[in-house]
């Protein structure tokens, strides 16, 4: 594994945290268009209190080809027009982690011709138990 949990063979690890819950996404920030790229993105829960039922959502323009971990697909376009990958989790207890690899071939879409975007959120029962972060993706 290298850094924060992530596969050796992936990009730099980029985190981000708000409230308990942080996020780690590893996978490359350089990608070529239509190619497959893989993802891991790790959850875990920092706080000293169980998180109750978690929802992890990654928005994504493009369909998803495999994930590790059995999701659902929203069946309608959301937000800017990405499509929404949810899992939900059940409590997620202090110090434990959700790790899942997702597959993704990124294209060139009307407004967005030089780079494109991975969006991660996550909330929970709990107050505290969210958080969210943007993983930008460059086209070589």
């Amino acid at each position: 594994m290298g850094k924060a949990g992530c596969p050796a063979s992936v990009g730099t690890a980029e985190t981000g945290s708000r409230g308990f819950l942080s996020f780690t996404v590893c996978g490359p920030r350089d990608v070529t268009p239509t190619k497959n790229y893989d993802y891991t993105v790790v959850l875990t829960n920092n706080g000293h209190v169980n998180t109750g039922k978690v929802k992890l959502s990654v928005f994504h323009y493009d369909p998803i080809s495999r994930s590790s971990v059995r999701y659902r697909e929203s069946s309608s376009r959301v937000d800017y027009g990405m499509y929404e990958a949810d899992w939900t989790l059940g409590n997620l207890a202090p110090g434990r982690s959700f790790r899942v690899t997702i597959t993704v071939s990124f294209g060139q879409h009307r407004g967005k011709s030089l780079f494109t975007e991975l969006v991660l959120r996550a909330t929970g029962k709990h107050p505290g138990a969210g958080a969210g972060m943007k993983k930008d993706v460059f086209f070589k």
